[in-house]
């Protein structure tokens, strides 16, 4: 493959790339949701393209990936579908409501899993933690 069709292939993908993050975002999708979006674009790369760029593809999908979690907070919700959440400044109610009252260990029967921040739409599933 030549240098110029390299870089054409790398420019596309990069923006293919970003787009899928983009948007994950903008539609709250989950983590399932956007891997997905991301594993076709690179199931999409011709047989041909070179090893480097393949490599440096993926270093900028990780980057994206980990810029992504910011956008994210971890949160328990109770039977009643109420969100705590361990975020500073977040919207919903605080996890600091149970270790205040020495009840922290409950939380640990509770579901959790990470949430678009300000919403109650999960980013990873939900699941029990069993922490205690």
């Amino acid at each position: 493959m030549n240098l110029d069709r390299a870089i054409a292939i790398q420019n596309q993908a990069i923006s293919s790339i970003r787009d899928a993050y983009s948007t994950s975002r903008s539609l709250k999708s989950t983590a399932e949701v956007t891997s997905e979006r991301v594993s076709n674009i690179f199931k999409a790369l011709p047989k041909s393209t070179p090893r480097h760029v393949r490599e440096f593809l993926r270093g900028y999908n990780h980057a994206l990936n980990d810029a992504l979690w910011s956008d994210v907070e971890f949160c328990y919700r109770d039977a009643e579908g109420v969100l705590y959440s361990t975020h500073r400044g977040s919207t919903h109610r605080s996890t600091e409501e149970f270790y205040s009252t020495g009840r922290g260990c409950e939380l640990g029967n509770l579901e959790c899993a990470h949430v678009w921040r300000g919403t109650d739409k999960p980013y990873t599933d939900w699941a029990i933690s069993n922490a205690c």
